[in-house]
């Protein structure tokens, strides 16, 4: 429809705005009174449309109406995939998506048509006004669209693509981003729903000054409580979900294989966390095969315990710190990969293998695109806001990644260690300054901050300035922080189309600000963003593209820094809540000293081994926002304390010991499925008659066995004596309840030698005498033969 059939439609549609209101007035007037009527003229001479917002190039043309709500069907509109990405004189472009009937009838759609205005959206507040909704832009220039004349039913979807011809997009612009709206029209005429993207435009010759984008990622452990408190099939998956090949670090390493993207990883990425139950609550066997990806996890019924945990498998192929869940049987992935330089067991599983292709491609890249964060990435940030002890602090920046039969200290090798990214609520000197105090050999090598923590009028990286002093001040990067929240929310492959230009426009905004002097962005999305590979892949191809950005690394960044000023003011995306507070320090650290305590009698190299691992990952910025994941491998931990304490037990007997002095026998119960080793008994006397000579020696008791334990004691004075009997580790850690034991001692002293001796000779007498009355044989013989 050409610009004049346009108006003669709108004036139509005018003219029958003013019959209506004429014919209303006429039919109410007989009822009205004077002021009612004047009230009626003047809403029908008020304008239908609110007048347009002021911008540097006026659109003279008819502005089009935003479309009013529809009661009943709706359309929801998915933009694909707008191509090219970057608009050019009369170069012909398409943009193509998804229609879904979200209704609750069937809907009968007429057509789906594209629309744009002469509006520059040159600034990144313009941009987000416009794709949010809250600038009601009117875009009066319809550039295209696609007749489908199709009925959808209730939740079909409708493929559609609008192509444009390259004469029909001619902005009087050199560079910037437009406005695009689409809306789908019903039979009837009515809007069935609305759409909003951006179509950055470029009329020039390439950017002779461009926009440094650098890219710097976190690769992290995801926040899945089922990575150390799942059974073993359970947890195998949740693995594999996080380093496999259908993960988010696979994804932002594949999507960004080609260029000089810098990964800061949590070295915990590398191998399995440590398990909360392990071998302790679950008996030795055979360990099941990883579930298949379509089904859920299945335990076979002959090898669950009570608890439906899964056995656990101890022996050559057993993983240090992952056993059950690394040594699951090949039978899914029979072939082992050909990777380099890995010495991977004969029979490899799945998680084995994931684990030693993500360190391979880690291991791919060069020492300046991996940076290393402090293992288990601990929440720096929140330690210290709740005020944590400082030597807490250190120890959790210094712990070393958990033993891997892999190669994954190899690979924490090949890049620079000591990367800080705080998730601080407010950044300022301060709390940079206590940051510092507390890292590693003194500062980091860098520390990633939102941008909003900067001044708007400095450079956005350098080194803090103002009150650190020049040895103390830490190079920083500062991240886009609105373009993070892009990065979080991306769609699925087929469905980015308009998240691909909302990241173009708003790099296009920061070009042109400076355009002589333009900078550089740091693209950050936030940790464990879960993103598919494809989709960073058309951002990135959509980037290379932009002929005013090019890529430059983290690392050429750092080395031009230049000082900046802190805001000292929240930022603009101000990061969730941590689950970490005084009273939750307090009790991890309670749960770690009783667990260290019970390593003593558990057996070496099994789960007390990894008891440490998990509750330094409670420590982790991963669960800010989490709190209900974060509370079950805490719970887990108090539970294992109480399953380990309350498995051995002192068996309650009574005991009659008639003797001056001997050994008396105790009898210990071991329930736990693992052997137990240098338990101390404890024995208090709960009177004078007896003592104790010697303590009953440490002892050892074999897996859902009995164990019998002796001592010396010495009867004082007969009588009932209550003994009190305890179980401990090496450490002195009380295991389960006290026992009371009852000993009924009945001393010998000298009468009784007295008394078997009389008894002896009085035997003795006996006998003799019976032999003296006892006629001869031989002499009987003779009398009878006489």
């Amino acid at each position: 429809m050409n610009d004049s059939a346009r108006a003669g439609r709108a004036v139509g549609a005018r003219e029958r705005v003013r019959l209506v209101g004429r014919a209303g007035v006429g039919a109410c007037r007989a009822s009205l009174t004077p002021l009612m009527v004047a009230l009626v003229v003047l809403a029908l001479l008020l304008p239908l449309e609110p007048a347009a917002g002021a911008h540097p190039h006026p659109d003279t043309s008819r502005a089009m109406p935003e479309a009013p709500a529809q009661p009943g069907p709706q359309v929801d509109i998915v933009v694909d995939e707008v191509a090219p990405t970057v608009m050019r004189p009369n170069q012909p472009w398409s943009v193509s998506g998804t229609l879904r009937n979200v209704g609750t009838v069937s809907t009968e759609i007429r057509a789906i048509a594209a629309s744009t205005a002469w509006v520059a959206l040159d600034t990144s507040d313009a941009v987000s006004s416009w794709s949010t909704g809250e600038q009601s832009t009117r875009t009066p220039r319809q550039v295209g669209q696609d007749e489908v004349e199709e009925v959808l039913a209730p939740g079909d979807e409708l493929d559609f693509t609008i192509s444009v011809p390259g004469k029909r997009l001619r902005p009087p612009f050199s560079f910037t981003s437009l406005p695009l709206r689409l809306e789908v029209t019903g039979g009837d005429g009515s809007t069935l729903g609305q759409a909003r993207s951006v179509l950055p435009w470029w009329s020039t010759r390439p950017a002779q000054d461009r926009l440094g984008v650098s890219w710097v990622v976190p690769l992290t452990v995801p926040a899945d409580a089922a990575l150390t408190s799942a059974p073993a099939p359970q947890r195998a998956q949740a693995w594999l979900d996080a380093v496999g090949p259908d993960s988010s670090a696979r994804a932002w390493l594949d999507g960004l294989d080609q260029g000089e993207a810098t990964f800061v990883v949590d070295p915990a990425l590398l191998t399995p966390l440590g398990r909360v139950s392990a071998d302790v609550s679950t008996p030795a066997g055979t360990p099941v095969p990883l579930p298949e990806p379509t089904e859920p996890a299945q335990e076979s019924p002959s090898t669950q315990n009570d608890q439906g945990d899964v056995p656990s498998q101890s022996g050559p192929q057993e993983r240090s710190g992952s056993a059950d869940d690394t040594s699951a049987s090949s039978s899914a992935t029979p072939t082992q990969p050909d990777l380099p330089e890995l010495d991977l067991p004969e029979e490899a599983s799945q998680v084995q293998q994931a684990e030693a292709d993500l360190q391979v491609r880690l291991g791919e890249l060069s020492r300046s695109q991996l940076w290393w964060l402090p293992v288990s990435d601990p929440d720096v940030a929140a330690l210290l806001d709740t005020g944590a002890d400082p030597d807490l602090s250190r120890q959790l920046l210094r712990r070393d990644l958990a033993p891997s039969v892999l190669e994954a200290e190899r690979v924490l090798e090949r890049g620079r260690q000591g990367v800080s990214w705080p998730a601080f609520d407010v950044v300022d000197q301060r709390r940079l300054r206590d940051m510092r105090a507390l890292w590693p050999g003194g500062a980091p090598l860098a520390t990633v901050l939102p941008r909003s923590a900067f001044n708007e009028t400095t450079d956005l990286i350098g080194q803090p300035a103002g009150e650190l002093d020049s040895a103390a001040a830490m190079p920083v990067l500062g991240y886009d922080d609105q373009l993070a929240k892009i990065l979080e929310e991306m769609s699925s492959p087929g469905q980015d189309g308009a998240d691909v230009q909302l990241v173009l426009a708003h790099l296009l905004a920061r070009h042109q600000r400076q355009p002589s002097s333009p900078g550089a962005v740091v693209l950050s999305p936030p940790r464990a963003a879960d993103v598919q590979a494809e989709t960073v892949g058309s951002l990135v191809q959509a980037l290379e593209e932009a002929p005013w950005v090019e890529q430059v690394s983290a690392a050429d960044l750092l080395a031009d820094a230049e000082p900046v000023r802190l805001t000292g003011s929240t930022p603009a995306e101000a990061p969730g809540r941590s689950p970490l507070t005084t009273a939750r320090i307090a009790e991890i650290e309670a749960v770690r000293g009783q667990l260290a305590d019970l390593s003593g009698i558990m057996p070496e190299g099994g789960a007390a081994q990894q008891w440490d691992s998990v509750l330094d990952g409670l420590y982790s910025t991963r669960w800010r926002s989490r709190d209900q994941e974060w509370a079950v491998p805490m719970s887990e931990m108090e539970s294992q304390v109480t399953t380990v304490t309350g498995g051995i037990q002192i068996n309650p007997t009574e005991v009659n010991f008639v003797a001056q002095e001997g050994l008396i026998q105790i009898t210990l119960v071991n329930e736990l499925p693992v052997a137990v080793r240098d338990l101390r008994l404890g024995l208090e006397p709960g009177n004078a008659r007896l003592r104790i000579l010697e303590a009953p020696e440490a002892v050892t008791i074999g897996p859902s066995s009995r164990a019998t334990v002796q001592f010396r004691a010495e009867a004082v004075a007969a009588g009932e004596v209550p003994v009190q009997a305890t179980l401990s580790t090496p450490s002195g850690l009380t295991i389960g309840d006290p026992e009371e034991l009852n000993i009924s001692v009945r001393p010998t002293g000298m009468w009784i030698y007295w008394l078997l001796g009389g008894l002896a000779g009085v035997i003795l007498v006996l006998g003799l005498t019976r032999a003296v009355r006892r006629p001869s044989t031989s002499g009987a013989t003779r009398q009878e033969l006489s």
